[in-house]
């Protein structure tokens, strides 16, 4: 059992970080021909509510930055109910902070208590001073004071719930201005626009078209009488493209997806991602890409072979 406990041990330690090497007689690394290059974001950016286009900021071809305004639906309205949210806030912030009742009641009750004090003395020294009548008219009007204070306290425990009230009409006035504003969902280029100023737009409908080429997908098959999907996760990539001039560019990624499902042919999906910051790659490409299945990246080895994946050589 001990010595079992000890080779285990030891077939870890060897296999490493990196998983299991492949099973004997398995290539380790595979050229995919006739791959395609595809995109992995592309946004047709929706309207969120309904009017006129007031404004398109951005121009076919131009790069965006995520958050970055593209367009603006008409927002006279919903600007107009946000100023009245907020007026509504400040006066239910004034009475919340105003206990100017609290503090009436409690002097009205004082004076109350004293004058049922004085007649109870009176009557104390002096039997039948003061009538009974006027003795229970002192008394209650001292049980409405002391009502008073409660019900003083009440309406200012209102009046601060009242402020929490008017603060989500105000988030939500906010968020009224915020939908006519069409922003860009992510770090992109605009590719499309499908609409003009002064079109009518409903929620839903698409104003521009946004793409990222930063980071861009190859896909392509993998033979299943050779290879499993598992065995190819996160295996590196490499491969090389013609480029004008006469230049060759190379790029470098990982699999980040192995399709679980065996195609016609017996093969398998396989989807790369590609750093692209220097664009050697567009959307529609068709290249060769080899999977190295000797070479596993995973964490901190993915990012830095995202920082220095596609280059170009004369």
């Amino acid at each position: 059992m001990h010595a079992a406990v000890l080779a285990w041990s030891a077939w870890l330690l060897a296999i490493g970080p990196q998983g299991p090497p492949a099973p004997a007689g398995t290539p380790q690394k595979e050229v995919i021909r006739n791959c395609l290059v595809t995109l992995k974001h592309d946004v047709d950016v929706p309207a969120e509510e309904t009017g006129v286009l007031m404004e398109i900021a951005v121009e076919e071809g131009q790069r965006v930055r995520q958050g970055q305004l593209i367009a603006r639906i008409d927002d006279t309205r919903a600007q107009a109910l946000l100023d009245v949210a907020k007026y509504q806030l400040e006066v239910a912030k004034e009475q919340a902070g105003n206990d100017v009742n609290v503090r009436h009641a409690k002097a009205t009750a004082e004076v109350r208590e004293q004058e049922l004090i004085q007649v109870q003395e009176a009557n104390a020294e002096v039997p039948g001073a003061v009538s009974y009548s006027e003795v229970r008219r002192l008394a209650l009007a001292l049980n409405e004071a002391r009502l008073a204070i409660e019900q003083a306290q009440h309406d200012l425990n209102v009046a601060a719930k009242t402020v929490l009230v008017r603060e989500a009409e105000l988030r939500a006035a906010q968020d009224d201005v915020r939908r006519r504003k069409i922003t860009a969902p992510l770090d992109g280029l605009v590719v499309k626009r499908y609409a003009q100023v002064g079109n009518w737009v409903k929620p839903g409908d698409p104003v521009v078209r946004v793409i990222s080429v930063d980071v861009l997908r190859v896909e392509g098959y993998l033979d299943a009488h050779k290879f499993s999907p598992k065995q190819v996760e996160n295996a590196l990539v490499t491969g090389r493209v013609n480029l004008p001039g006469g230049q060759r560019g190379t790029f470098q990624g990982r699999i980040v997806f192995a399709s679980p499902e065996i195609e016609a042919g017996f093969k398998f999906l396989v989807r790369a991602q590609v750093d692209n910051k220097d664009w050697l790659l567009h959307p529609g490409q068709v290249v060769d890409m080899t999977v190295h299945l000797d070479r596993k990246l995973n964490g901190d080895a993915a990012r830095q072979s995202a920082g220095r994946s596609a280059t170009s050589t004369p």
